[in-house]
């Protein structure tokens, strides 16, 4: 698994924690449009249920990203867990600058002249 999947996994475990019954219903109530009616009721009935059933439906579906997250964000300033919001945003924030990509250098980058 890549680092930055893995680290985004292990925010999410955090943030699904961290959130109330109460938060698991209202956030579910804004999920039904992406993740299935019976992976919301199991977990919005149930605080034991793990989040990342709805974790993996939203990555598998492409709604969050390593690198974009700003779906759960809306979401979750919805729902007034700003606690979270701030977290997330962190962890945006760190990942944009760790690991930066590199763009492969080819045979003209060679011969650019670049003047002072």
């Amino acid at each position: 698994m890549d680092p930055k999947d893995l680290k985004l996994r292990t925010l999410l475990i955090d943030i699904g924690d961290k959130l109330s019954n109460n938060d698991r219903v209202m956030l579910g109530f804004l999920l039904t449009d992406d993740v299935p009616r019976r992976d919301l009721d199991s977990v919005t009935r149930d605080s034991r249920t793990s989040m990342n059933i709805i974790w993996d439906t939203l990555i598998e579906r492409g709604k969050i990203t390593p690198d974009n997250i700003d779906y759960l964000i809306i979401r979750l300033e919805k729902i007034r867990r700003m606690d979270l919001v701030r977290q997330l945003k962190q962890y945006s924030l760190t990942s944009k600058f760790e690991n930066p990509v590199e763009k492969p250098r080819t045979s003209s980058d060679l011969f650019t002249r670049i003047d002072p």
